[in-house]
């Protein structure tokens, strides 16, 4: 049996490597070919197209979920350092536009990173946090909480950038 096997793929071969093939040979292999071009190329082509379209998403949420970090970290350290009650409360705006960005952002981020929620659902409790400490009246106290917030939040924020990055595929650049 399998000198028979061992005679059979002799002569294929020799078949496809001499100068002249059988034309049914030739027939079913153009057949092959025709068949990979209309029906097998446009599958793999439509998942590099939906590959490419993630990516974009990934990378369009990366860009704004660091900008909308930035700000929150900037509005922060303005408000702690803001002794104008008037001013501070300008600023207090902005970091609750900030921190509702970065709610929003973070949602977004938990659908698409699913098996990662974990850690979202972290960086969303630091955010209450720190959302709660800007409610304190007494200012130094406040100051201390939000500090504290912040020094959670920033680590939370690089672990999703990370993660956000490794799930777009550009970690490894």
């Amino acid at each position: 049996m399998m000198q028979r096997l061992r005679s059979s793929a002799a002569h294929l071969l020799a078949v496809l490597a001499g100068h002249s093939m059988p034309v049914w040979l030739s027939l079913v292999l153009v057949m092959g070919g025709a068949v990979a071009t209309y029906y097998i190329a446009p599958l793999i082509n439509a998942q590099f197209e939906i590959q490419v379209a993630r990516r974009e998403f990934l990378v369009a949420n990366l860009t704004q979920f660091s900008v909308d970090t930035k700000e929150l970290i900037e509005s922060v350290g303005e408000l702690i350092n803001e002794n104008d009650q008037n001013k501070r409360e300008k600023i207090l705006q902005n970091v609750n536009i900030s921190l509702t960005k970065l709610q929003f952002s973070s949602a977004q981020i938990a659908r698409i990173i699913p098996k990662e929620s974990g850690l979202i659902v972290a960086f969303q409790r630091h955010l209450l946090k720190l959302q709660e400490s800007l409610s304190i009246q007494d200012r130094n106290k406040q100051n201390l909480e939000i500090k504290d917030s912040v020094k959670n939040i920033v680590p939370q924020s690089i672990i999703i950038y990370d993660l956000m990055l490794d799930r777009a595929g550009l970690s490894r650049l």
